[in-house]
């Protein structure tokens, strides 16, 4: 799970940086390149989604597979949730409309907050695994003369 491990935490940088980036002094410019950003994190998201589905995965490892794959849903919908934002709600320029800012803090902490449950249950996973790896008793080995 490894590689799988790296994209995730790379999407969680990329979409923190995106989401830091967003503010109420931006160009036109600034949010179409912003959108654009959250639309290629998403398609990202979704060929690591299907990438791990497709995965050949060993039975210890299915729960781990599962807890990813709902980690990498939310932070898609979260994604989507920005686009969605800076499509319809944000106008460059204009003040901000603060039922339309809330209900985007409420949707994307709720979000963020479904993702870090993943992220423990993913820890969890590995130090289950690892345990279970050690309880494995390897045959001894005997040295031929």
């Amino acid at each position: 799970m490894t590689v799988y491990e790296r994209r995730v935490e790379a999407d969680a940088y990329d979409i923190g940086k995106i989401t830091s980036e967003i503010d109420t002094n931006m160009t036109e410019q600034q949010r179409n390149e912003l959108t654009k950003a959250l639309k290629d994190q998403t398609a990202r998201l979704k060929d690591t989604i299907k990438a791990i589905e497709e995965a050949n995965c060993p039975k210890p490892c299915q729960n781990m597979r599962v807890h990813y794959q709902g980690a990498l849903q939310n932070r898609l919908e979260h994604c989507q949730v920005l686009a969605d934002f800076l499509e319809k709600k944000y106008r460059p320029g204009q003040a901000v409309d603060g039922k339309a800012l809330a209900e985007l803090k409420s949707k994307t902490g709720k979000l963020a907050q479904e993702t870090a449950e993943y992220e423990n249950k993913i820890h969890e996973d590995k130090v289950l695994l690892a345990n279970s790896y050690r309880e494995v008793q390897l045959p001894e080995v005997v040295e031929s003369k």
